[in-house]
């Protein structure tokens, strides 16, 4: 169903897509949708939150490629990791107004939980405030337009605007953050990937 939602998303708008083109792509019942899903919208909530939750899960893959990886041993394992729910992330971006603010929104809360709390308080936070939003605009830009940035361009060059001034961000990211975090973007896809 997500497959088909997602398919029908790309040359739509939700506003246009309906329960019965769902289940007639997916080759499923309505009420095999509706033992999963409210509606559309709800189905389109819990796709963004597995979005979400493993954009959080890869936390501590882009601390160790922003602050530790000089070789960028780690960069591959992250473009895999992003490109594995490419076309998902392109649809959400392109046709869901919300999907940015919920994205950005997100990525402030698993950025901020890496700040140092060693510098002026006030100048770190006017930096760190510009950081994460380049690095959100950054990487929402990337998944809108492919042709003009590809994954691998798009971590470089928000390695290097996280180096700008490496001080202000603490280099780990502990697994309790992350749990409380993916707590906050629930989602039961688990249950009917297909």
């Amino acid at each position: 169903m997500m497959d088909s939602f997602i398919q029908l998303l790309e040359n739509k708008s939700i506003h246009k897509i309906t329960v019965k083109e769902i289940v007639s792509q997916a080759g499923c019942s309505r009420g095999t949708f509706y033992k999963y899903f409210y509606d559309t919208w709800y189905l389109l909530e819990c796709i963004e939150n597995s979005i979400i939750r493993q954009t959080i899960l890869c936390g501590p893959l882009f601390i160790n490629y922003f602050f530790h990886d000089e070789d960028e041993t780690s960069l591959d394992i992250l473009v895999n990791r992003i490109r594995s729910s490419d076309r998902y992330n392109r649809a959400l971006f392109r046709r869901d107004p919300k999907m940015h603010e919920r994205f950005s929104n997100a990525l402030k809360l698993l950025l901020a939980s890496t700040e140092s709390t060693d510098t002026d308080a006030h100048l770190s936070e006017c930096i760190r405030d510009i950081t994460i939003r380049a690095f959100i605009n950054v990487t929402t830009h990337s998944f809108q337009n492919e042709t003009v940035m590809t994954t691998r361009k798009c971590l470089r060059l928000e390695k290097t605007i996280f180096n700008w001034k490496p001080e202000l961000w603490r280099k780990e990211l502990s697994p309790p953050t992350i749990h409380n975090l993916l707590k906050q973007y629930p989602t039961k896809l688990v249950d009917y990937q297909n």
